[in-house]
């Protein structure tokens, strides 16, 4: 697979806005693409560039307040479709295209579907949903894409803490791209099954159904149950941040005799949480950090949704996935 990297729109972008500073953010799969932008964009314009070390986990993960201090006045964002956030700079997003062949994968999961099929994908593999859409349909395999909210910028495409373009009338959904989170997700919130078609390892997988997932979460929150401190983890991304909801959190645990604060967090590390000590956390950040990361934790961490599980509010059996919608 080759990403292609828009280097032509990027220096006319930069051309229009006549900025004094760029920082250049990309996500790790891309990291050694900057040195060259950086080089190409100080070449061809009069503009000074800074390239952002940081890891960067999506488009909610805006390094806005820290550049500003720096006298950056653009951001260059590469890899993800852009959502709406208030920032400090401007930032401009460039979703980045993965080129792949999927022929022989399209005709294998042709013979997997035979119900209507919800077609889903995240931004890098995007621009193939239509011409997968055509190709069913010669099979004579019924799909539907669907909108999402508004922080989806195309039809079908799903974020790793947003699933509503799932809210589709299917049967079944097909899914095109790599890793098992984002399928994870989608067949845990639908309670539908979700067929992979993964264009990095060229192979068909499914995940039937989620019974391993929730599993383990119903043991963290019973482990949970245990603790008598909580720290409520507000996430100061400038994409993430739920502060009304941390806040009600911890009220709503202290009502319950848990001593229970909010604490303001950047970046979430086992260690950084080892040395706070609480006897559990509630993460109301990104939702990658409770379902992706929890093996990496000695203490339980809960999503809101499991929170009111653990006070009473929310019967076991209605146990949803954490997502940030956004309206």
């Amino acid at each position: 697979m080759t990403h292609n990297i828009p280097i032509n729109q990027i220096i006319e972008t930069i051309k229009q806005r006549q900025p004094n500073l760029v920082s250049i953010q990309l996500p790790e799969g891309l990291k050694r693409k900057a040195q060259k932008l950086s080089e190409t964009i100080e070449e061809k314009t009069n503009t000074h560039t800074l390239i952002s070390g940081d890891p960067c986990y999506g488009a909610c993960d805006i390094e806005d307040w820290e550049l500003k201090k720096l006298g950056v006045d653009l951001i260059i964002h590469l890899g993800h479709s852009e959502i709406p956030l208030n920032t400090e700079i401007e930032v401009v997003y460039y979703d980045i295209q993965l080129e792949t062949d999927l022929n022989n994968l399209i005709t294998q999961v042709t013979k997997k579907l035979d119900k209507k099929v919800g077609l889903i994908t995240t931004i890098q593999h995007h621009h193939l949903l239509q011409d997968i859409k055509q190709k069913l349909s010669e099979n004579n395999i019924k799909t539907a894409i669907g909108h999402g909210d508004n922080a989806i910028a195309k039809p079908g495409q799903v974020l790793g803490c947003n699933f509503s373009a799932t809210d589709i009338d299917v049967d079944q959904y097909l899914y095109i791209g790599t890793g098992n989170f984002h399928p994870t997700g989608v067949a845990y919130s639908t309670n539908k099954p979700v067929i992979i078609l993964d264009p990095e390892k060229q192979e068909i997988r499914e995940i039937k159904d989620t019974e391993n997932f929730q599993k383990k979460r119903y043991a963290t929150i019973a482990k949970a149950q245990k603790a008598s401190t909580i720290g409520v983890i507000l996430g100061t991304k400038t994409g993430q941040t739920r502060k009304k909801l941390a806040i009600q959190i911890k009220e709503r645990l202290k009502k319950e005799e848990y001593k229970a604060t909010v604490i303001t967090m950047e970046e979430v590390t086992p260690n950084r949480l080892l040395q706070l000590g609480y006897d559990a956390y509630i993460n109301t950040g990104c939702p990658r950090i409770t379902y992706d990361d929890q093996k990496r934790y000695r203490k339980p961490i809960l999503t809101p949704n499991e929170h009111e599980i653990l006070v009473g509010d929310r019967d076991w059996s209605d146990l949803k996935f954490d997502e940030i919608r956004r309206k």
